[in-house]
């Protein structure tokens, strides 16, 4: 599982399969850190670049700022 954080992107060699009680497949850790299936950005940076697009105004200036050491 690749992650990027705050402090960069990390690789995670993680559990998944299959939840015996529902035949779901899943990944424990990701649902304990609550993140999507999907989901590439821990929620640390995920907040940090929401705020930083608010106050800059865009997701653009907040990754240009990010950029240059803000993130």
């Amino acid at each position: 599982m690749r992650l990027r954080t705050v402090f960069g992107a990390v690789r995670l060699r993680v559990w998944y399969g299959r939840n015996p009680a529902d035949g779901r497949w899943g990944c424990p850790i990701r649902q304990r850190w609550g993140l999507g299936p999907h989901q590439q950005l821990s929620p640390a940076l995920e907040d940090k670049l929401g705020y930083f697009a608010t106050v800059t105004g865009s997701y653009e200036a907040a990754g240009e700022v990010g950029d240059q050491g803000g993130l």
